[in-house]
């Protein structure tokens, strides 16, 4: 499952509760409420609507961006699409995604106290302040902001790029093989014209540089051919 599957779930359940909670019935206020309490009453579809409008599109642009990747025909052009689509952090596409998916959590995060506290008034017994209390101090929000925290911290520690375990004259010799095989490819003009065997020819008798290059000449054969493979033959 890719993420924009993942958001488009979570989008898809998100907007679910704003649909309810935009066409729940709440009595108005007494006509002696505060000023407030008459604000929030009036401006409670705008919550809602935001909401529930900042879901509908989290939702639909995941699933369109789903079908685009349903076009295509292999995993290479799979991950050229999502590598375009995430190629700048703050205006990129998945970066667009995230924002969506985080309006109607904010505006959620106002309506349900809101719908809460008004719900109560006619009754004259609103709880609302107690419960958001609980909520804000003990459960859940401090375990949320923990699990954001810890979370953040992994994956900071996750993309750090692998250490360079190659020593410098490693490494040089590695680069010169890769060089020379380049070249002789060049040279031949073709996949299908190189030989192993010619190509170790260009190395000297040493046990271990002639094995590296034989690894790294089979490495590289397996990745050109693979690459010649069709997702589908077409026939």
């Amino acid at each position: 499952m890719n993420v924009q599957t993942s958001m488009a779930i979570v989008s898809g359940l998100v907007m679910g509760i704003a649909v309810s909670g935009f066409f729940a019935d709440v009595a108005p206020p007494p006509s002696d409420s505060w000023a407030i309490v008459q604000t929030m009453h009036n401006f409670r579809l705008v919550v809602w609507c935001a909401a529930l409008f900042g879901a509908l599109m989290s939702t639909g642009c995941s699933v369109y961006s789903i079908i685009q990747v349903g076009f295509l025909e292999s995993d290479d052009q799979v991950n050229a699409y999502l590598s375009v689509l995430d190629d700048q952090p703050l205006i990129g596409g998945q970066a667009v995604l995230n924002l969506l998916i985080v309006v109607p959590f904010f505006f959620m995060m106002i309506a349900i106290p809101q719908h809460m506290f008004l719900s109560h008034i006619p009754h004259r017994t609103n709880h609302t302040i107690a419960c958001l209390s609980m909520c804000l101090m003990v459960c859940p929000l401090p375990f949320a902001a923990w699990f954001f925290i810890v979370s953040r911290r992994a994956f900071l520690a996750s993309s750090q790029p692998a250490p360079n375990t190659l020593s410098g004259a490693d490494e040089t010799a590695s680069n010169m093989m890769y060089g020379v095989l380049q070249k002789y490819v060049e040279h031949k003009g073709s996949i299908f014209a190189v030989h192993k065997k010619e190509f170790l020819e260009l190395f000297g008798n040493g046990e271990v540089e002639r094995e590296l290059a034989e690894m790294l000449f089979d490495d590289w054969k397996q990745k050109r051919l693979k690459s010649m493979l069709r997702e589908d033959p077409g026939f």
